[in-house]
């Protein structure tokens, strides 16, 4: 099971998801779609 890895940032509108979801794809060289 060698699949891409995937994570998701989930929570109540306006509390920073976007900002969170920003740093952890460049600290782990991904994207945010």
């Amino acid at each position: 099971m060698g699949g891409i890895p995937v994570a998701a940032v989930v929570g109540p509108t306006a509390s920073g998801k976007s900002k969170l979801a920003a740093v952890i794809a460049k600290n782990f060289g991904g994207e945010v779609v």
